[in-house]
Order: structure tokens, then C-alpha cells, then sequence
């Protein structure tokens, strides 16, 4: 199984949309590239690696 993560972005937090409805997101983070950098430095790849 090939798990494919997702950031969502909303008014550029990272963000988490309670049943779509963007007017209840949890915020998870200001900062997008450094939650992708974290990702990648985890060890994790993106689906375009393979």
C-alpha cells in the first residue's frame, strides 16, 4: 500500500478541515515548507519518488 501525504494550506497555515468545512480547520502549523522539510527529513518520500 502506498500511503500519499497531503498539506493542506489555508491563508498559509497548515490546516486540517473538520468534515470540509472550512470554517472548522484545526491549525497544525504557520509554517508549510518547514512541516513538507520535516516530512521529507523523516524519511518519508513523496509519490513522485516511486
Amino acid at each position: 500500500m502506498k500511503v500519499i501525504p497531503a498539506i493542506d494550506i489555508m491563508g498559509g497555515s497548515v490546516v486540517r478541515l473538520v468534515k470540509g468545512d472550512a470554517k472548522d480547520k484545526i491549525v497544525y502549523s504557520d509554517d508549510p515548507a518547514g512541516t513538507a522539510k520535516r516530512w521529507e527529513a523523516s524519511g518519508r518520500r513523496h509519490a513522485a519518488c516511486g
